[in-house]
């Protein structure tokens, strides 16, 4: 491949993104090198108008909050172009979060192909959240394109899982790899105590917003205890206030920076295959 390619991150904000340094130490150790770039785009581009305008890109990661809308364009292009294509992966999550550019001679896009990689990090730092048999139910907070990867992993994996969403109407039905589709209001004590698994998947209480805390109802966090594993997957900072009050009523948790690691080599392994 030319040096002249790169690589990069579609998302917005981007300030708190640790994807370039990351992706720089990953290359290098695979003794490839190759620059990464933040594409920094408060609506969504497209990716014909992302490829024209960055001409040297040739994959790229998706993060919010895009992963869904970026799955959506390249499922009903393929349905009328073969070379636009969704990874099996991408297709049971649901969302994309890591994306191949193919060009022709000329430098045109000639084909596409969505991937997720999310799923693959999500479970690694899972085991490291539990080295031991997870016990369920979970409960997954939030249902942006993150969370389409934990529901899918969650399911493969026999964990029956509830969500919490800001979208309820009364016409909403979870889909099928989840039990119960319920409003943040719906949280009480008594259900976050039930469910010992706990997957904090908003950005609520990313940089520079550290003080944040999910939309809980008030006195929810008196259901935490010893035997809860909490998860949030913002990994700036390494532990966020909503992860720090959970430790502090015994909860075992982790922040998200395995599963941006894990996702990050699946990337790379993809785009380099």
């Amino acid at each position: 491949m030319s040096s002249e390619h790169c690589y990069g991150v579609l998302g917005w904000p981007l300030g708190h993104s640790a994807s370039p340094a990351l992706m720089g130490r990953l290359m290098e150790e695979r003794q490839c090198s190759y620059p990464y770039t933040l594409l920094a785009y408060p609506e969504y581009p497209g990716i014909l108008s992302l490829a024209r305008e960055h001409r040297q890109l040739i994959g790229f990661n998706v993060t919010l909050p895009y992963k869904i809308k970026i799955f959506q364009e390249i499922f009903f292009e393929s349905k009328k172009n073969a070379a636009w294509s969704l990874s099996p992966e991408a297709l049971a999550c649901g969302a994309v979060n890591c994306v191949r550019l193919h060009r022709d001679t000329f430098g045109s896009v000639s084909g596409v192909t969505g991937h997720n990689t999310d799923a693959q990090g999500f479970a690694t730092a899972l085991a490291v959240l539990e080295p031991n048999r997870l016990e369920g139910p979970a409960l997954v907070m939030g249902d942006g394109g993150a969370s389409k990867a934990v529901v899918h992993v969650l399911h493969a994996m026999g964990i029956a899982c509830s969500q919490l969403s800001r979208k309820i109407t009364g016409h909403s039905t979870p889909n099928a790899k989840v039990q119960t589709l319920l409003a943040w209001e719906d949280a009480e004590a008594n259900l976050i105590q039930a469910h010992p698994l706990l997957i904090q998947c908003t950005p609520i209480g990313m940089w520079p917003s550290e003080t944040e805390m999910p939309p809980l109802p008030t006195m929810a966090m008196e259901g935490i205890g010893p035997h809860h594993r909490v998860m949030d997957l913002i990994y700036r900072p390494e532990r966020t206030l909503f992860l720090e009050q959970c430790a502090a009523r015994g909860a075992h948790v982790l922040g998200g920076w395995t599963m941006l690691e894990q996702q990050a080599i699946a990337s790379l392994e993809f785009w380099l295959a």
